[in-house]
């Protein structure tokens, strides 16, 4: 009885997803050839909650200064966000990511914030 109790905990635990520490890197929108370029933030693992990948991100993540368009999740691993608006010429724009925009099993190793300048 023993035996078949821990075998049945450590299959229960194998089961369970493993906390995951992601680090992400920004490519920047290209205004040089596109004002309205893409930035893309890519993640170095599965990242995104299973129910989100290829959807419409809605809240969780905020760009300052404020520049309108959406954020989606293109698969696991990146978020693209697509401009409404032209990108402004040689601005700093700052990048914040919120928690909620992860799975819950992870983590971000970077800063939760990026940066980037057009």
């Amino acid at each position: 009885m023993f035996f078949a109790t821990l075998f049945t905990v450590r299959f229960i635990k194998s089961k369970q997803p493993v906390d995951l520490s992601v680090s992400c890197t920004i490519t920047a929108p290209e205004i040089k050839r596109n004002i309205q370029d893409k930035l893309v933030i890519k993640l170095n693992g599965s990242a995104a909650p299973i129910d989100m990948v290829n959807k419409p991100i809605v809240s969780g993540i905020t760009i300052k200064p404020e520049i309108k368009g959406n954020w989606v999740w293109d698969g696991a691993n990146k978020i693209v966000f697509e401009p409404i608006e032209n990108w402004k010429i040689g601005t700093d724009y700052k990048i914040e990511l919120d928690k909620s925009v992860l799975a819950d099993h992870v983590k971000l190793r970077d800063k939760k914030e990026l940066a980037f300048t057009t």
